[in-house]
This record gives C-alpha cells, structure tokens and sequence, in this order.
C-alpha cells in the first residue's frame, strides 16, 4: 500500500483562529501521538479527516458547482447526449485526472457542467484506491454490481473555509490539482457507497456562474460548447434517487437544504435533470443505456 501524503492541516494556521470544536478535536490527536495511540495503516492523520459536524453557531451556504455520472463507454453516452441537442467538449479538450486513473467528458451549462467520469488508466485507479481508500473507486466504477451509487455532485463553499465544511470531510490531494489546492470528499462517501460521492471544490477549481455578457466575451469556439441545438441553458435543478432505505447522512442532509438540488429515496437509483424550469415541456428518458431523466 501506498504512503499517504502526510499534511497537518491544523497547523496551517494559528490553532486559535479555528472554531473551538476543530481545537478540541486537535488537542485529542495530539494527546493521542503523545501517549502512542495508534490509528493502524489507514491513520486518521494521515487520511485528515476534518471535524464532524465542527459547525458551531456558523452557517456556510453551499451551492452546485457540478455533478457527474460513473461511464464505462464514454463515447457512446456522449453520442446519446448529441443526438438529443446537446454540445459536448470535444475529447481532445476533456480533462484527464493523472494519479487517480480517471478521465471526464462534459457538457457545459451558464451554472453548472454536467461531467461523464470514466477509467482511464486501471493500474493508476487501484493506486489511487490504496491510497484514498475512502473514495471506494472501484466499486462505484462498477455501480451496477455493487449496489454503489453512480453519481457524484461537486459543491462550492461561499466565504470558502474548509474547516466549516457542514459534514465530516476527507482532504484530497491528486497531481492534476494545482498546488495547495484540496478536495474535501465527505467521510459518509466511504462508508455509504450507495450514496452519491460527495465534495467540496477549491475556489481554484470552482465553475463560475455564467451570463449573456460572459459569453459575448468568449472566443467563439469557447462560447460554442454553451450553446445547445435544444436551447439548454441553465441547469435549475437535479434530483438523486438513491436505492437504499436507511437514514440519510449528514452530508446528503446539508445537500438537500440547497435550492437546486434534492436527494430522495427510491427504489432504483436515478439522475433527474431539469433545464430552464422545463419552459420547453419536452423529456428524455436515457434508460437503460444511463439512469438519467432530462427535461427541457
């Protein structure tokens, strides 16, 4: 198993400037590397999870940034997405996630982008999986045999501070971040794979809100990949269907306080998207190719 990258990240700044039940929490850790507590080969310092619920009289509000779908055969699932007017990112352009064995393709909307994750390099997924146990990669790559949910949502933080993140979180470092730059992944996303995996995205990495003006001063080719043949624009909302009957996490309990997202129950897992209000009246069922609803 590989060496976690070991960071403490309690000691980036004053200890004093963190909400009193992170300090509590740090002095535990410390007391425990004192008296030689160990914490076995996936140590809870060395995976930095951050406090649970560390939340004290703070709100934070948290928003969509994107959200994503596990494919095995990208290409197809671009092709079904074309073929019912939507512009895809062209694949030279797709983002590949060296050290975690992933790649995307995405589709771009004015507030969000709609990503297809899939496996791009096998050998360097399994690394990334001993090292970042937590993610649990490889049964949600293979969502349909292991009960693992297939989504996955990205939030933004306003006023980002991740030590007021609403749920316990797991700092995640790849190379195709860019330097100091973190993902925190909830804790639940390890331990309720039939949830969506779940995180918060550095302000490096954040998917800015778009308008008419943002895109008058695009290039051309840029501006392209918002314009939709079936007029898409905006994502107003999307609903997860999750199949299990247990109580929700915290996290998912934080996600479903925000506007434009809702997580729900159900018997099989689905992706519902809406677009624009659904001004258009028109509907696109993509099962079973893909567990996704869209509306226009």
């Amino acid at each position: 198993m590989s060496i976690y990258r070991f960071h403490f990240y309690a000691m980036d700044f004053p200890i004093d400037s963190y909400p009193i039940g992170v300090r509590k929490t740090f002095l535990l850790w410390v007391t425990a590397i004192i008296f030689g507590f160990g914490f076995g080969s996936k140590s809870i310092l060395s995976q930095e999870i951050l406090v649970d619920n560390a939340f004290e009289e703070q709100t934070t509000a948290l928003r969509l940034d994107h959200f994503f779908l596990w494919v095995k055969d990208p290409d197809a699932i671009v092709k079904r997405l074309e073929s019912i007017g939507f512009t895809a990112i062209p694949d030279s352009l797709s983002t590949i996630h060296q050290g975690q064995g992933t790649a995307g393709r995405y589709f771009y909307f004015l507030n969000a982008y709609f990503e297809f994750l899939f496996v791009h390099d096998r050998e360097a997924l399994i690394a990334n999986d001993e090292e970042y146990g937590f993610l649990e990669t490889q049964k949600r790559v293979d969502y349909e045999n292991t009960n693992a949910s297939a989504f996955g949502v990205g939030l933004q933080m306003e006023n980002y501070d991740p030590s007021r993140i609403p749920f316990g979180a797991t700092r995640f470092y790849q190379t195709y971040l860019p330097d100091d730059s973190y993902l925190y992944f909830a804790t639940s996303s390890d331990q309720l794979i039939n949830e969506p995996l779940t995180f918060v995205v550095c302000p490096e990495l954040q998917n800015i809100v778009k308008d008419s003006n943002d895109l008058a001063r695009m290039s051309e080719q840029m501006r392209g990949f918002y314009e939709h043949d079936n007029k898409a624009k905006r994502v107003s909302k999307i609903t997860i269907t999750l199949a299990h009957k247990g109580p929700l996490s915290k996290a998912m309990d934080e996600v479903n306080k925000m506007q434009n997202v809702e997580i729900v129950k159900g018997k099989e897992q689905l992706l519902e998207i809406y677009f624009d209000n659904g001004t258009q009246g028109k509907f696109h069922d993509l099962r079973p190719q893909i567990p996704v609803l869209i509306y226009l």
